[in-house]
């Protein structure tokens, strides 16, 4: 790739919303300051350099934060869930770390993350009126490393001992007593890494929280082996102060005008369970298909020019129409997720080093015509998504936090969308810690699904790869498969229409100051065009 200058756009680079959380991070730790969003609306480096400030202007508490936190509308969500058995719903990082690690001193440094990041010393409790509490309590959670020597064993039973220990690591994490993180090692050949498997409970972590977790492991642990004191990064706003900011954000006359917005009659589109297996049991299955890698290039890299677009965009136009044709229905709904740091509705707030569950749901309802035109249907998805208040938070404020909870009752689409973004930038440049797997959920078996299916997009070693995630108690395999396959071909006939020459177009959202409506925009594009021709 050509080197990057100082007027290269961060989108067309292929930049995302995770990216752009990382790189403010990173800025911050060279003394410049500016938020995502700036990223957003200033696509450069040298229009970044116009808005940077040099003087930190969050403050943020940086000592051990403890006490009753507010639960996010998140965590309301997974405790509505009523799980049979809510311990086990962890995120799971596999990592290899070089063979000559320090094993005492990555312990060590492993207990310095309980005191740096709060999260990580929660528990929480479900009161007599069933209501459950997040406390964070001042004492250290120890957080403790499990290391089994597998060297010299055949490989096969080397696999089936990982896989036996990491089932027994995931299941037994406690929402009650603690720890919340556990890590166990695997040593596998004499000169080979050591595999190093990471578990944590969802409710204190999220995809973008590895960011920073990882970066300050190797820190300290640099620091420890070089028998210096741990000093790490300064702590960014704190998961009580973002919790109790949201739940007065939540009573605030700014969200309550969002409610028309988000109150809906749309019909959503209800499954049938295509057999009679017991479904109180998941019995998942998940069918994929990759791209190839100039398609991955051109969809991050080449595509976008046409419209204005981004990868969602995109994606979310392939998947509707594929739903479409598989259901039959004019309309596509999506449970949309997002990673939920919308740290720009305060102005004190900075979230990009806090470790937790931010992540946000809300739903997205796509029209699809009975002729499917490719670059109206891109449009009609942009301009749609771009129309969605502060990414979609006030949707879940309103429903979980709201003291009348007006959309409680509301209805919500069986799929589940989320872009999870580049994996190979997910995590920190590290000589530490290579990523051996891509970051997976670990959910019991006896915990139903929470949605029909669920859709996830990524992209690592250079390729995107669509995951549908279902129940096979709800759908047969060669209707999923049908979905998929129609999914990427879609999405690949999207990319090539992108970079064709008959592509191109822009939309009310590229010119935001304007305000117009689409049809206003419509009109005057189509008397401009006029003129053009006159």
């Amino acid at each position: 790739m050509p080197e990057v200058g100082i007027h290269d756009n961060f989108f067309d680079l292929g930049g995302d919303s995770i990216i752009s959380i990382q790189i403010v991070a990173k800025a911050k730790q060279s003394g410049l300051h500016f938020s995502p969003r700036d990223i957003f609306e200033q696509q450069t480096i040298s229009q970044i350099a116009l808005i940077a400030d040099s003087e930190l202007i969050t403050k943020s508490e940086q000592g051990l934060v403890t006490g009753t936190v507010p639960l996010t509308p998140i965590q309301h969500w997974f405790f509505n869930q009523e799980f049979s058995h809510p311990n086990h719903w962890n995120q799971s990082l596999w990592l290899d770390v070089p063979a000559d690690v320090n094993l005492e001193a990555l312990q060590s440094a492993l207990e310095y993350l309980s005191k740096q990041h709060d999260a990580l010393r929660s528990h929480f409790h479900q009161a007599v009126d069933g209501v459950w509490e997040q406390i964070i309590s001042a004492d250290s959670v120890p957080l403790s490393l499990e290391f089994h020597d597998l060297i010299g064993m055949p490989e096969t039973d080397q696999e089936q001992i990982i896989k036996d220990r990491v089932n027994v690591l995931e299941s037994t994490l406690d929402l009650g007593n603690g720890p919340l993180l556990k890590g166990i090692v695997f040593a596998l050949g004499a000169k080979a890494p050591l595999r190093l498997v990471v578990s944590c409970h969802h409710l204190v972590i999220d995809g973008v929280s590895w960011q920073p977790l990882l970066s300050d492991w190797e820190t300290a642990y640099n620091q420890i082996t070089r028998s210096q004191a741990v000093h790490l990064p300064p702590k960014t706003t704190s998961l009580k102060e973002w919790g109790e900011k949201l739940n007065t954000y939540a009573q605030s006359p700014a969200l309550i005008e969002e409610l028309e917005y988000w109150r809906s009659d749309v019909e959503i589109y209800q499954f049938r369970p295509q057999s009679q297996v017991d479904m109180g049991k998941s019995l998942i299955h998940t069918l994929s298909h990759v791209l190839s890698e100039a398609n991955t290039n051109n969809l991050l890299n080449e595509v976008h020019a046409a419209y204005n677009t981004n990868v969602v965009d995109l994606l979310l136009t392939a998947w509707a129409q594929a739903f479409s044709n598989l259901t039959d229905s004019d309309t596509a709904s999506v449970m949309m997720e997002g990673h939920g740091r919308e740290s720009e509705i305060f102005n004190d707030v900075d979230l990009t080093q806090t470790v937790g569950w931010f992540t946000t749901h809300y739903p997205v309802h796509v029209e699809l015509s009975e002729t499917f035109d490719p670059g109206t249907q891109i449009k009609q998805v942009k301009e749609l998504l771009r129309r969605i208040p502060n990414n979609g938070i006030g949707y879940g404020l309103l429903r979980y936090l709201h003291t009348e909870s007006p959309l409680a009752s509301q209805p919500e689409p069986a799929v589940l969308f989320n872009y999870l973004g580049q994996f190979d930038r997910a995590l920190p440049a590290s000589e530490l810690f290579t990523l051996a797997k891509p970051l997976r959920g670990s959910y019991s078996p006896n915990n139903p699904r929470t949605h029909a299916l669920e859709v996830n997009a990524y992209i690592r070693n250079g390729q995107l790869a669509l995951d549908v995630i279902y129940n096979t108690s709800q759908f047969e395999t060669e209707t999923v498969q049908t979905l998929v396959d129609d999914f990427g071909n879609l999405l690949d006939m999207l990319i090539q229409h992108c970079l064709s020459s008959e592509a191109g177009g822009h939309t009310p959202s590229d010119f935001a100051l304007a305000d117009l409506t689409e049809e206003q925009f419509d009109r005057l594009s189509e008397m401009l065009n006029k003129l053009d021709g006159s």
